[in-house]
This record gives C-alpha cells, structure tokens and sequence, in this order.
C-alpha cells in the first residue's frame, strides 16, 4: 500500500504542476483539477520522484516476489480445500468428517473466508498500486494538450518520454504470474470448477 500512495501523492504533483502552467479549460477538462498555487513540485522534481519510486517498487518486486508466490499458493491451495470440506459438511456431515479437517461446517466456512480474504486483500492491494502507475503515464500524456508556456515545454518533454520508455509496472508473484484482480477471479473460478467436478464424481 505503500506504492500506491507514493504513486497517487506523485500523480496529484503532476496535475497541481500540470494545471499551474497550462489553460485553466484545459486543465479542468484533460487534469479534472483547477490551477492551484502549489510552488512545491517542479516538473524537474517530479521526474526524479518517479524515476526514485519506480525503482524502489522494482526493488520491492524483487525482495518480496518469492514471498508473494508462496502466498498465492497457499491462498490458492487453501482456498480449493476448505471449499471441499465446506462442500462435504454441508451435503453429507456424517461420511464428511472422517475425510477433511474440520469437522464443523462453520470452521470450514471461517477457514475459506479466511484464505478468500487473503488472497484478496493481495491482489487488490498490487492492482491499486499498478493502476496508479499507469494513471501517471495517463495524465502525462494528457498534459499534452495543455498549453503550457514554451519556458517550461522542454521540462514537461522530458517528463513525458521518460515515463513512456519507463516499463509498465505491475507485481508478480516471482514472474510466475501477475498479482492484481483477475488473479482473484481466477481463484474462484477455479475453486468453482473443482467444486462442480467434485460433486458430479460424487453423484455418479
């Protein structure tokens, strides 16, 4: 979470700079901000700032990335087994509990939750954090069309090429696969499928 607020707090620098040189039309329409007397961030700054913070996210990626994997894994994993005792409890209690781990339907249910959440909580923590990169690559590009005075046009094509030959950001877990929302669809699809496999085997 720490990313994105660096990502958003970097992307409001943006438009306050953005919007104090150019057209206060255009900043309201392209930067959905009005000029603001902000002589905190300079455009030069802002072009450090996102240089400094996307390589402290690279760094980040690198040191958590095995870390991350095991707990998609585990989250995954876990998510799939739980729903299986959860299945089993609630259509058949008695054969149930001598098969899974918990033997009360309510465990089951708090220990699926609890891998759900889990798995949750990561990939929209990640996504929030890659979304806000891309929005600053998206203002950027929108300040563009801002008229900004020609003293400050090489400072704002600087900031612009930068960001557009800075790679997308985005976390992984140990490249294997990226964190962010469709890895939470992915789990529960998966989860449902095993489910609806499980109980067709188990009626035939």
């Amino acid at each position: 979470m720490e990313v994105w607020i660096r990502f958003r707090d970097l992307n409001k620098c943006v438009a306050a700079v953005v919007t104090r040189y150019g057209d206060p039309h255009l900043s309201r329409l392209l930067m959905d901000q009005t000029p603001v007397d902000d002589h905190q961030a300079e455009l030069r700054h802002i072009r450090l700032a996102h240089a400094t913070l996307h390589r402290g996210a690279e760094l980040l990626q690198r040191h958590i990335g095995t870390t991350m994997a095991l707990t998609v894994v585990n989250s995954f994993s876990g998510a799939i087994f739980t729903s299986y005792g959860v299945l089993a409890l609630w259509t058949s209690p008695d054969r149930a509990k001598t098969t899974t781990v918990y033997s009360y339907l309510w465990t089951s249910t708090v220990a699926f939750f609890f891998h759900i959440t889990r798995v949750t909580a990561l990939a929209v923590s990640c996504s929030a954090a890659a979304n806000q990169a891309e929005n600053t690559r998206l203002l950027v590009s929108r300040a563009a069309a801002v008229d900004v005075p020609p003293v400050r046009r090489s400072e704002l094509a600087a900031l612009q090429c930068q960001v557009a030959e800075t790679p997308r950001f985005s976390f992984t877990a140990a490249g294997f696969t990226t964190v962010d929302r469709r890895l939470l669809v992915t789990v529960l699809s998966a989860t449902i499928s095993y489910l609806v496999i499980v109980e067709q085997i188990s009626v035939s």
